[in-house]
């Protein structure tokens, strides 16, 4: 996923559902963090 995608995807959680978008973004953030983590982690392996 490239930034011009991530940011589409926030847009459209709070376009879609403003009254839980914060909830939304923040769970989404999350996730993506660890997945950059893992990423960052398994590079320092190889």
């Amino acid at each position: 996923m490239n930034q011009e995608q991530y940011e589409l995807i926030i847009k459209s959680i709070k376009f879609a559902m403003p009254a839980i978008a914060d909830e939304l973004c923040t769970a989404f953030n999350n996730l993506v963090n660890g997945y950059n983590k893992l990423k960052e982690e398994t590079k320092k392996e190889a």
